[in-house]
């Protein structure tokens, strides 16, 4: 039973998932816990091999932990630690489930995909209170989180609902065309615009999969890579050529603060020459306070309405509580030089499941990667600690589940 402790855990994954994604933090603790002090007392039979990891992907993540010892932030290695045993405890669960049963193995994993199945319907079910119940967020204000954690939840359902769909083999392909187009309209008529995106962005890359794995996963990679490394001159030209007053539609103005994003993003990218090789360190971004906050204000005069913004959202002198911006926190945090060694690592790792993951499987893979992308490229941080931690849960999903798909496969 020691072996088994993790998994009872980890089939209240649903309920978090749909209710309080804080929870995934201390879902992946227990579980990681219990699988450790398992492999403590049963030495795996099916150990892991270091040597099979990428040299590349090691030297990429050693970088990002080093940073912590040039970084800006007082926070780093807070961040170093949580990061790690983040990793720590998802390798650990994988290492104990390898090494079960099948029948364990397939008692498992069909039951935690039941928990997230119902976890999704929930989820679907609870996304667009705005539209049922508007005065909700209000009422229940001061006793639950409701638009914090309801937008969470959005941001990461379609990562789970498509290697959820990935493992149900057995599903009517209508039927999942039907949970897919349920799911787009919850996020498109929700008060999360990230969800949205994630469901565009799955939907893209499972297309593309669909036509050709290798299309995909370049595509994918390409679109990351040239985004990272040109965001600095690309956000700089675009708040020196006013593009969201000039081009962005209405609801970027208004729903998402258009304006005020693309200030903060110009601060970020010019505040990425003082350290352009190796950055500023990890989880710089956060609460950034660059040494010359006023004269960044200044520079809004011409706009009096996002001048007072810019003012009253930068009074404890920091520009944001965090870039909003996943390729400008790659560039900020570990420079030019850590920013190719991580692209290098993400090759290797797409690289890999291309050649790993079946091809039923593979579509669905690369839609949930799709997917993941979306909270971070204009939304959370990646150090969120509920964020790397539902991730984790992701992969111990996505891999226990796998094992469901190659069964009915």
């Amino acid at each position: 039973m020691i072996r088994q402790a993790s998994f009872p855990i980890l089939l209240l994954s649903g309920p978090v998932l749909a209710l309080a994604t804080k929870g995934f933090t201390v879902i992946l603790a227990i579980a990681g816990v219990a699988a450790i002090i398992a492999l403590s007392f049963h030495r795996p039979s099916q150990r892991a091999n270091w040597r099979d990891l990428s040299a590349v992907v090691m030297a990429a993540f050693a970088y990002m932990l080093g940073s912590a010892f040039w970084g800006i932030s007082e926070r780093a290695f807070d961040t170093i630690a949580r990061l790690v045993l983040v990793v720590s405890f998802t390798y650990a669960v994988i290492a104990v489930f390898k090494n079960l049963s099948d029948d364990q193995k397939t008692r498992w994993a069909s039951g935690l995909r039941w928990s997230l199945g119902i976890g999704i319907f929930a989820a679907a079910i609870i996304g667009p209170y705005n539209v049922y119940w508007p005065g909700a967020a209000d009422l229940l204000h001061a006793h639950f989180e409701l638009i914090r954690q309801v937008n969470n939840s959005l941001t990461i359902l379609p990562a789970f609902l498509f290697i959820f769909l990935g493992s149900w083999q057995g599903a009517r392909h209508w039927l999942q065309a039907l949970i897919i187009a349920a799911i787009c309209g919850v996020t498109f008529v929700s008060e999360s615009q990230t969800s949205f995106l994630a469901m565009l962005l799955a939907l893209i890359a499972f297309g593309l999969a669909k036509i050709s794995l290798p299309l995909c996963r370049h595509l994918i990679f390409a679109s990351l890579a040239v985004c990272t490394l040109a965001s600095p001159v690309i956000f700089n030209a675009a708040y020196q050529g006013k593009w969201v007053a000039n081009f962005a539609p209405q609801i970027v103005t208004e729903r998402a603060s258009g304006e005020l994003r693309e200030w903060i993003y110009y601060v970020y990218a010019e505040e990425t020459t003082n350290r352009p090789l190796f950055g500023h360190g990890i989880n710089g971004t956060k609460n950034f306070k660059p040494a010359d906050l006023k004269a960044y204000i200044a520079l809004t005069k011409d706009d009096p309405p996002l001048q007072t913004i810019a003012r009253t959202s930068t009074q404890s002198g920091a520009v944001a509580a965090h870039a909003h911006n996943l390729f400008l926190q790659l560039i900020f945090e570990f420079g030019y030089v850590g920013t190719l060694l991580i692209l290098a690592a993400v090759w290797r790792i797409l690289a890999w499941l291309d050649e790993h993951v079946d091809t039923y499987q593979a579509p669905y893979y690369w839609a949930a990667i799709a997917a993941s992308l979306a909270p971070v490229l204009f939304g959370v941080t990646l150090w969120h600690s509920w964020f790397m931690t539902a991730f984790g849960c992701l992969v111990i999903f996505t891999h226990m589940c796998g094992e469901l798909g190659r069964r009915a496969g």
